[in-house]
């Protein structure tokens, strides 16, 4: 019996020791009182001692005063219940937020997860607007070693996509005067806000290695990174971790409904509003848990017992890099069996039966788990979040593009996801349609009116399908430069960044 338990049971039995240092006069009616004890009974009852008898104190006047020591202090209670209830929020705001994910790490990274409770948000909070129109958001996670090569374009990225809201949820949300106020009122930006929080669409996490000493405040990264930080190197177990710490994080705030992990050298192949139509769109994750796809049997640990959780049949390979639907993100982070099994048997390098097996946890683990679940027909059979040139012989890591390399005729290349050397199949994916009709079906908050409110959205999921790329790598530190320059040429006809800079 623990001590709640043990103090419940001296109340029940109705001890007289339950509460030290007090006792119940019981010299009631019923007592029996023989006749000869009963004037000492009425001097007791005029003359109790004040230190047995709280019944006969609480009737002194004056009492309160002396025995104040004696009885619970309501201005306490109320000030320690008052300041556990703001520990309480704080807490849950930090947690919710990304800025303290230790606060909430240990509830979420157990198979018994409970999300911390969301405190709403405040009229100038930015996701106040996501909550008025019930918008969701995607979670962009970088997984970085120390800051991300291309700030410049992220930075015009999240500018451009500054107050777009979807004309469905505003129409949705009301057209008339009132509703319009509302919309504006909820939806404003404060003038000294960063682009990332002058836009609706996104929320970024950043987990760069643990010696990396933050990004200075100028920064549109500036206190993105979170707290719990795990040192990772390539091909380690611990990168797994790192990219459930980003989950738990990125899954702390309810707006979030896809996560999407990244590198420090990823760049955007579409605007934010067509990437952010695209995703919210698609109902499947963008990784490949399916059977017969690309499963790299070679990787497979051989000597793994035949009585563990982990089997031959769900074993599968991804791309590190992917897109998950919540559902599979929560999934990932509360597994705890399955994961334990793969880091035990999954290494990067162990010399089996002659040949030499190298098994890389991070490609691995959330496709094999989802097939685990049978979840394999929810994901996209292909992994192709991110596309990549991978056409050197040989190679373990794919092509790092040079300064000379990155021009507009590329970026077309990638969004067609071709290799070098190979046919290109431009019609897959209808790069200009959908950034057409992606950014024509929003309205910008603050210029909402009557007319906009009722106009329609024509975005078609069909433009770009599951084959075709958002996003693309790898591009070198000292690429930043010529990338920025050729996303922004508005003769090229890229559109990815040139939305509000004078491009037709």
């Amino acid at each position: 019996m623990d001590q709640a338990e043990a103090l419940g049971h001296h109340a029940r039995s109705g001890s007289s020791n339950s509460l030290p240092g007090l006792s119940v006069n019981r010299s009631g009616s019923g007592g029996g009182v023989p006749p000869e004890d009963e004037a000492a009974a009425a001097a007791a009852h005029a003359s109790p001692s004040p230190k047995y008898s709280t019944q006969a104190q609480s009737q002194q006047p004056g009492c309160l005063r002396r025995c104040w020591w004696r009885l619970p202090s309501a201005s306490g209670l109320v000030t320690v219940g008052f300041a556990s209830l703001l520990l309480y929020l704080t807490v849950a705001r930090k947690c919710n937020d990304g800025s303290w994910p230790q606060a909430c790490a240990a509830m979420h990274l157990h198979s018994d997860v409970k999300w911390v409770t969301y405190r709403k948000s405040g009229p100038r909070d930015p996701t106040r607007c996501n909550e008025v129109l019930d918008v969701k958001r995607v979670a962009l996670m970088f997984l970085s070693a120390e800051g991300l090569h291309h700030e410049d374009t992220w930075r015009d990225w999240f500018k451009d996509a500054g107050g777009l809201v979807p004309k469905e949820r505003v129409k949705e949300h009301g057209c008339g005067d009132k509703q319009l106020k509302r919309l504006v009122r909820s939806c404003g930006i404060r003038p000294d806000a960063s682009p990332l929080d002058r836009q609706f669409l996104f929320n970024v996490y950043m987990h760069p290695s643990s010696s990396f000493k933050g990004h200075p405040k100028s920064s549109v990264f500036y206190g993105k990174e979170i707290a719990h930080r795990i040192t990772t190197s390539h091909g380690a177990p611990a990168l797994m971790d790192a990219i459930r710490a980003l989950l738990v994080a990125a899954l702390a705030q309810p707006h979030n409904s896809q996560f999407v992990l990244l590198s420090e050298s990823e760049v955007p192949l579409y605007p934010a509003a067509v990437v952010w139509r695209q995703l919210q769109g698609e109902t499947k994750s963008r990784i490949n848990a399916c059977k017969g796809g690309h499963v790299d049997h070679d990787q497979w640990p051989e000597f793994m017992p035949k009585d563990t959780i982990m089997q031959h049949k769900d074993w599968r390979k991804s791309p590190a890099w992917f897109g998950l639907l919540r559902k599979h993100a929560e999934l990932a982070v509360q597994d705890v069996t399955y994961l334990a099994t793969m880091k035990e048997n999954c290494k990067a390098g162990t010399m089996i039966n002659k040949k030499w097996r190298i098994c890389y946890l991070d490609e691995h683990y959330i496709p094999s788990l989802l097939a685990f679940h049978g979840l394999d027909d929810e994901t996209d059979c292909r992994g192709g979040l991110v596309t990549a040139n991978w056409t050197l012989p040989g190679a373990k890591h794919p092509l790092e593009y040079q300064p000379r390399q990155v021009k507009p005729a590329l970026f077309k290349r990638l969004r067609a996801d071709v290799y070098f050397g190979k046919r290109l199949d431009w019609g897959a994916c209808k790069a200009e349609d959908a950034i057409k009709r992606g950014l024509g079906s929003f309205a910008r908050a603050d210029e909402v009116n009557s007319r906009s409110c009722r106009s329609k959205s024509r975005w078609s999921q069909r433009n770009l399908k599951y084959k075709c790329p958002l996003f693309a790598r790898k591009f070198r530190n000292d690429t930043a430069r010529a990338v920025h320059d050729a996303l922004i040429d508005c003769e090229a006809g890229l559109k990815i960044l040139d939305l509000g800079d004078g491009c037709s």
